[in-house]
């Protein structure tokens, strides 16, 4: 498990997910991490990503740089997304930050698997 830089338009702080963060975390969302991050299918192309307001929930929640707190988080993600920044990117980062901190596993033949492999073998 590693620590993931996470940069959001001028913050930036360190962030990973320990095994004491799951619940916390889970009962802010109120469902699964899992569930969250995967969304839910609209139809054979399209994925709904988790909103906004979760994936600061999720980036708060996961933060390990001290003196960042989650008000800091949610005006950099809306300074983010008024200056062209796109859910899409954060997600990516978050997806990223999962990977890092052992969240998708491991596959057999290289010991970790890409980002893409992930998401493509759980959708």
């Amino acid at each position: 498990m590693k620590t993931t830089q996470i940069k959001i338009g001028t913050l930036e702080f360190e962030a990973r997910l320990a095994g004491k963060d799951y619940i916390p975390l889970e009962k802010r969302l109120k469902k699964s991490l899992f569930n969250t991050i995967m969304g839910y299918k609209v139809d054979d192309e399209n994925l709904n990503l988790p909103t906004l307001g979760e994936m600061t929930v999720i980036l708060s929640q996961v933060c390990k740089t001290p003196n960042v707190r989650e008000r800091d988080i949610a005006n950099a993600v809306e300074n983010y997304m008024e200056n062209g920044g796109t859910s899409y990117e954060l997600y990516g980062q978050i997806m990223e930050l999962l990977s890092d901190s052992g969240f998708f596993g491991k596959t057999e033949e290289s010991g970790t698997s890409s980002e893409d492999e992930q998401v493509e073998n759980l959708i």
